[in-house]
């Protein structure tokens, strides 16, 4: 079985992509214009735990992994953004914050920063007295 791969320009509602057409069939791959927002509210099945996503989508390829597809390429969250939201977190009482992502060792990747240099930042603002974990 031979597959024919070809790619065009399509326009989807306000986003660009661009159109794959394998064998007569044609799936528009959207590009993600923005990160969703870290500050919406939140309700939490346990109040001490925030879990915080510092990336959407990833840089792999691979073939049984449908993220990608559905969530785009790398975005990264800024380190700025990440951590006002821990101290938003920490002010509101929680105690653990977990970290959570698609591709965590991406992080950073395509805002020119990476995974160190992010946790080095949100630790300097959990307070001294270690009521807060990460």
């Amino acid at each position: 079985m031979t597959l024919l791969t070809a790619y065009k320009n399509c326009s989807h509602g306000e986003q660009m992509g661009f159109t794959k057409i394998r064998l007569g069939h044609e799936v528009c791959l959207l590009n993600r214009k923005t990160l969703p927002t870290l500050d919406l509210t939140k309700v939490r099945k346990n109040n001490f735990i925030e879990i915080l996503l510092i990336n959407i989508g990833c840089l792999g390829a691979c073939t049984y992994y449908k993220t990608k597809h559905v969530r785009g390429y790398l975005g990264s969250y800024t380190i700025k953004s990440l951590v006002e939201r821990v101290r938003n977190v920490v002010a509101d009482g929680v105690k653990e914050i977990w970290i959570s992502s698609e591709d965590t060792k991406a992080y950073g990747r395509d805002i020119g920063v990476n995974l160190p240099i992010l946790l080095k930042a949100i630790v300097a603002e959990l307070p001294s007295d270690r009521s807060t974990m990460f």
